[in-house]
């Protein structure tokens, strides 16, 4: 059986995997449909990854209530402490949507994962719910987090700056800011590394709407699918850290808005 063929997915919710610097008008298609998709229930905006969580959530607060959302909470979010807390879980079970922030993530996997929080999040996307994040908010809901420096991202140095994620999602690594910031190579490095996971980069003002096994595009940019069953050879084993890195026989795919992806299947499809 494939590798494609294998792989988990997470059931019933919906997850949003934006690119990040996603348009905050009015206009913005993305934030628009996470509004659409609230249907008027709370929106729970969570800074866990940012190092100025108060204006950061006010920029969505506002973004969100010009969209008619009339409750944005701010869950503060700085130590495991904070995500231990009642507050967190009480928020998210009085909301349809739960947003992450963009920033860092190794620090929302770091304070979130395991916790009451993290417990909490997966509970409201079992039963129905939307759990979003932009940027370092959505390569954290994934099993697999990339964080290598910009120097290292075609070596095999990319391959080993790899971290676990929130693992909302099963056997797939996320990376955003894609095209605007060359990460090609620490995607392939990522998949290289571990040909198990599917490799997702997603570009600026650009989302992954993701429902069962298949995900929809949205937005202005392009989503890069990188495919790794079929790898036949890699240099990552054998290679010192700072060489560059050789993998053959990877597949790619490159989806915009038109386009839709069957996870399951390892398919892309496009809509009529």
């Amino acid at each position: 059986m494939k590798a494609a063929e294998q792989r988990r997915y997470s059931p019933r919710g919906t997850v949003i995997l934006i690119g990040g610097a996603e348009d905050k008008g009015r206009d913005g298609a993305i934030l628009s449909e996470i509004a659409r998709l609230s249907a008027k229930d709370p929106i729970v905006i969570c800074t866990a990854g940012s190092s100025f969580p108060e204006e950061t959530a006010e920029r969505y607060r506002s973004a969100f209530r010009a969209l008619g959302v009339k409750s944005v909470p701010h869950l503060r979010v700085r130590t495991r402490q904070d995500a231990e807390g009642a507050r967190a879980v009480e928020l998210i079970a009085a909301a349809k949507v739960f947003f992450f922030t963009g920033g860092d993530q190794l620090r929302i996997a770091s304070i979130v994962g395991g916790t009451p929080l993290h417990r909490a999040i997966e509970e409201l996307h079992r039963s129905g719910g939307v759990i979003a994040g932009t940027s370092a908010g959505a390569s954290a809901l994934g099993e697999t987090m990339p964080y290598s420096v910009v120097e290292e991202e075609h070596r095999v140095a990319a391959a080993l700056s790899l971290a676990p994620g929130l693992r909302l999602l099963n056997d797939v690594v996320i990376d955003q800011h894609f095209a605007q910031r060359g990460r090609l190579g620490r995607l392939v490095a990522a998949v290289t590394e571990n040909p198990r996971l599917l490799g997702i980069g997603i570009d600026e003002n650009t989302a992954v709407v993701w429902k069962k096994a298949s995900f929809t595009v949205m937005g202005t940019g392009a989503v890069y699918v990188v495919d790794g069953h079929e790898l036949t050879r890699s240099n990552l084993g054998t290679a010192p850290a700072g060489a560059a890195m050789s993998a053959f026989d990877i597949r790619l795919h490159v989806l915009n808005a038109n386009d839709s992806f069957d996870v399951a299947a390892g398919r892309p499809q496009q809509r009529c």
